[in-house]
């Protein structure tokens, strides 16, 4: 059985977290997802099936992404903040998912769970249990368990360490970067607040900007001698809504950081706070699709 999923690229981390549970819940009642597994609304899905196939010792497929001309679509889970459920009104900012259902479900009738669209999905799908209540079956709280899972399901090129900054900052081999905010001048976080300590000096030169401090988002600033970056992702809480993440700056910065890193290993604090708003699964994706090795410090 396939459902279709589709939706934003930039989901906020407690839509993410809706939307892990959705493909958790549907993969344990036997369902594939057909998507083209992009970051945000896919990879969402996706983390959540997997998490499910590895609980369950589940057989069946988590996702597919080729062949979906072949297989019949019994219903979609989309996400886009307007909750829009109706193929003749999707907003032009969302009309790649629109365009995407109608090529697999070739239905312009197929039935469409909008997870922004909170009635919808708890009166339809009848996944509210899964929010509130142990997950009988296994013992465990859902919520809780996912939280747990986030980081069970690495890409290849990722190592998880419970080892601190301390430990890489003098092998050569390792750059130690700060994730950092566009308006600040220094870190926040105990970990990143630790490194920035032992390296004042050179993390200094760091904060040279022009008048527009915010034209650093997305770009990195690396000194290979003393094996530290500062990476910058986001910008200050006003500039946007404090719930959104933006995908594209960690991608473009942690992208900028992999070309200037000359082959090292990009170790990175998951406990960083400008990491709040990003969901695990889409950070994994982002990472998945950069050609460097990175170690993520729990």
């Amino acid at each position: 059985m396939f459902y279709l999923g589709a939706g934003v690229k930039s989901p906020s981390r407690e839509v993410c977290d809706k939307l892990t549970s959705i493909g958790f819940n549907l993969y344990c009642k036997g369902y594939t997802i057909a998507t083209k597994a992009n970051i945000g609304t896919d990879s969402a899905l996706i983390h959540g099936a997997k998490i499910a196939q590895s609980l369950i010792n589940g057989s069946h497929q988590t996702h597919i992404t080729e062949g979906l001309d072949d297989i019949s679509i019994g219903f979609a889970v989309i996400y886009t903040p307007d909750g829009n459920e109706s193929l003749d009104s999707f907003h032009e900012s969302t009309i790649g998912a629109k365009e995407f259902i109608l090529d697999v479900a070739k239905d312009s009738k197929v039935k469409i769970l909008n997870v922004g669209n909170d009635n919808t999905v708890n009166d339809r799908i009848k996944l509210k249990s899964i929010y509130d209540h142990a997950f009988s079956n296994y013992g465990v709280e859902l919520k809780t368990f996912l939280s747990a899972s986030a980081y069970k399901f690495l890409p290849r090129n990722a190592e998880l360490s419970s080892k601190t900054y301390d430990h890489y900052i003098e092998q050569n081999d390792h750059i130690c970067t700060i994730l950092s905010d566009c308006g600040y001048t220094s870190p926040t976080g105990c970990a990143q607040r630790d490194l920035f300590n032992m390296k004042r000096s050179a993390f200094s030169e760091h904060n040279k900007y022009t008048n527009n401090r915010y034209e650093r988002l997305g770009t990195s600033v690396i000194n290979i001698q003393e094996r530290i970056a500062t990476s910058y992702i986001k910008k200050t809480p006003h500039q946007y809504n404090k719930k959104y993440c933006d995908h594209f700056a960690i991608h473009s910065a942690l992208k900028d950081i992999s070309k200037k890193a000359k082959g090292r290993n990009i170790t990175i604090s998951l406990s960083a706070p400008v990491l709040n708003n990003c969901h695990p699964s889409n950070l994994l994706k982002i990472i998945e699709g950069i050609n460097s090795k990175f170690t993520l410090i729990k």
